[in-house]
Order: C-alpha cells, then structure tokens, then sequence
C-alpha cells in the first residue's frame, strides 16, 4: 500500500508541477500579453512537453531520491538531502545539451517543491485523503 501512494502521489506531482511550469515559463516572457489562440496553443505544447520531460527525467529522479533518503529520519535533513539529488538530477541534463540547463534546473526545484508540499499534505490529511483510494 505504501508503493502505491507513493505512486499516485509521483503522479499527482507530474501534473502539478508540469503546470505550475508551464504557468511560471509564460507568465515570466510575457507580462502583457493578450489571450490569443497562438500563445494558447504554443501553451497547450509547452504543458505537453513538460508532462513528457516530467515523467521520463523527473519521475525516476524523484523516486530515486525517496529511496536513497527515505531511512533518514530527521524530515528537515532527509528534504535537503532530497532536494540536493533533485538539483542534481536537474544539472545531469547538461551531459545531453547545455542548451536545456537552465529550464532543467528550474524544472527539478518546481518538482521538489510540489513533492514536499503534496508529503506534507498527505501526513497532514492522509486520516482524509487515503481512505477509499487505497
């Protein structure tokens, strides 16, 4: 049961974090830009990259890093070492194209990010949540 939380919650933070990606990427390069079908369409093909990028690359990371970090007891020592192998994850895209770096890296502390916030709302709720889906 506790594999597949895990894996719903992986997936959860893969949809969430491609969003939250693909919200902060557009609303950084554009700050007044009207609603017209080209930007919503290149969005649409943005997200969907993201998804790809986010379960093929960032998925096996994060799950990767909950295996190496999950005998650590102290949840602060255990989140930054999780966050470490996170951001390495994101620089070891620089072996495949330099050019990807910046948006990898920017990426994989998103994923964090939304993988700690869901872990701190599935210990909080999960008297709530779990019930029924597991």
């Amino acid at each position: 049961m506790e594999r597949l939380v895990l894996f719903y919650r992986k997936c959860i933070v893969v949809v969430i974090s491609a969003m939250m990606y693909t919200g902060y990427a557009y609303t950084e390069g554009f700050t007044n830009v009207e609603l017209n079908p080209s930007i919503l369409f290149s969005s649409i093909i943005f997200f969907a990259i993201c998804i790809i990028g986010c379960t093929a690359y960032g998925l096996p990371i994060s799950i990767l890093a909950e295996l190496i970090t999950k005998k650590i007891s102290y949840n602060f020592v255990r989140a930054f070492a999780s966050g470490i192998l996170h951001l390495l994850g994101g620089f070891l895209i620089y072996i495949i194209s330099e050019d990807l770096l910046y948006y990898s890296v920017q990426c994989s502390i998103v994923f964090f990010l939304t993988d700690e916030g869901l872990r701190v709302l599935e210990k909080r709720y999960s008297h709530i949540c779990l019930k029924g889906w597991v």
